[in-house]
């Protein structure tokens, strides 16, 4: 009779639930995107933008490190977003 090792099971178990390859290229490509997207930021909004959403520093603490007002950590996030949102918007990406 044939057996199934338990090692089997749960190599199908990943393959199963491992994303495809398209998968894989699509997340690359949405990477580079937003890497391009952030590269065209100016240099302040970029930094602040990283440090907020890379580096999970609060708003508070983002001030306080640059030596800037919290509201002008809140404008130059929302002035980011605003031209990530423009840079897929050119590209015709939702």
């Amino acid at each position: 009779a044939n057996t199934i090792s338990v090692a089997e099971i749960d190599e199908a178990r990943v393959i199963d639930n491992a994303p495809n390859a398209a998968e894989i290229a699509d997340r690359h490509q949405q990477t580079d995107l937003l890497a391009a997207a952030i590269a065209e930021l100016p240099p302040r909004c970029r930094e602040i933008l990283v440090l907020r959403k890379f580096e999970n520093l609060s708003h508070r603490e983002i001030a306080q490190k640059l030596g800037i007002s919290q509201h002008t950590v809140e404008s130059q996030l929302t002035k980011a977003l605003h031209r990530c949102v423009e840079f897929f918007a050119r590209r015709g990406l939702p």
